[in-house]
C-alpha cells in the first residue's frame, strides 16, 4: 500500500512556462548543462548574480502559473486518507511558498534547492522524506514531469510516476507508471484504495 507521495512542483502540481534553454542563455551556461550544478561551481560573485537572474525568471513564471485542474483535490484526497505528501523541487523556497501559501497544511514537507546539498536527480531529497516519514521505499511514490524526478525516484529505490505535462518528451522507459492529468490520478488512487 502507498503511504506517501512526493511531488515535483513546476510542471507537476502547477503549470510552468519556464524555458530552461532561455535561462541557460541568460546566465551563460552551455546548452544541455544542468543549471544549478553548473552555477554552484562558479566563483562567488558570479554565482550570486546568476542565482539572482534565475530567481527573477522563476518568479515571473510562478506568478503566471496555475494549479493543474484537480491537483489540489487529489492532494486533499491523499491527506484525508492519511497518505503523507511532500514537495521536492529544484526551485527556490521563496517561489514555492508564494504558490502554496493557502495550501501549506496539505503538505507534510517542502524541500527546495536551498534545503539540499545535492538536488534531483540525486536521491538526497527522496531519502530525506523516507527517513522523516519512517516509510519503506515500496510505500512511497515520486511524481514528476521531468527525467530528474524519475531518476531521483529510481536512485532512491522508489517508484516514479511520470506526470505528462510536457510535449515532445517520452520518459516511459524510466517511469513505473504515468498520468495524463489528475482525474487519472484520482481514479488510480480510488481503485487502489478499494482493491
Amino acid at each position: 500500500m502507498i503511504r506517501g507521495i512526493i511531488f515535483d512542483f513546476d510542471g507537476t502540481l502547477v503549470t510552468s512556462d519556464l524555458n530552461f534553454e532561455e535561462i541557460r542563455k541568460e546566465v551563460g551556461i552551455p546548452s544541455g548543462e544542468p543549471i544549478l550544478e553548473t552555477i554552484s561551481k562558479w566563483e562567488n560573485t558570479l554565482q550570486k548574480e546568476a542565482f539572482k537572474k534565475v530567481f527573477e525568471l522563476e518568479y515571473l513564471s510562478a506568478i503566471r502559473s496555475e494549479w493543474f485542474p484537480r491537483s489540489i483535490e487529489f492532494v486533499r484526497l491523499l491527506r484525508d486518507s492519511n497518505i503523507k505528501t511532500g514537495i521536492l523541487t529544484r526551485n527556490s523556497k521563496k517561489i514555492i511558498q508564494l504558490k502554496i501559501e493557502q495550501y501549506q497544511n496539505l503538505f507534510d514537507g517542502v524541500l527546495a534547492r536551498e534545503d539540499l546539498v545535492r538536488p534531483k536527480p540525486d536521491p538526497e531529497g527522496v531519502l530525506f522524506f523516507l527517513n522523516q516519514w519512517r516509510l519503506k521505499p515500496d510505500e512511497v511514490l515520486m511524481v514528476g514531469d521531468y527525467e530528474y524526478d524519475l531518476h531521483a525516484a529510481r536512485n532512491a529505490g522508489i517508484s516514479g510516476v511520470w506526470y505528462k505535462s510536457r510535449e515532445g518528451v517520452d520518459y516511459s522507459s524510466i517511469c513505473d507508471m504515468s498520468w495524463n492529468n489528475y482525474s487519472e490520478a484520482i481514479d488510480w488512487f480510488l481503485a487502489l484504495k478499494n482493491s
